[in-house]
């Protein structure tokens, strides 16, 4: 039997709808800041090189819709 979360789960909702309602500019422009983060802080880890190495598998889910999506961007574009 699964126990509580010991650690409160908070909700996403509108985070997620403000991300959606977000123009691909801005939310571009969120992701560079994040990934500019995680590299200002991998510069002064100690353990770096042991959190570049580290890959943790892909569930089969995604690597299935992985596939369907390369599959997808194969394809010639059809404009609906």
């Amino acid at each position: 039997m699964l126990r509580p979360s010991p650690i409160p789960i908070p909700d996403r909702s509108e985070d997620d709808a403000r991300m959606r309602e977000m123009p691909p500019e801005r939310r571009l422009a969120i992701v560079d800041a994040v990934c500019r983060t995680a590299a200002s802080l991998l510069e002064v880890n100690r353990s770096r090189e042991r959190v570049l190495a580290h890959r943790e598998p892909m569930p089969a889910s995604s690597e299935a819709h992985w596939a369907r999506l390369r599959r997808a961007a194969r394809r010639p574009f059809q404009a609906a």
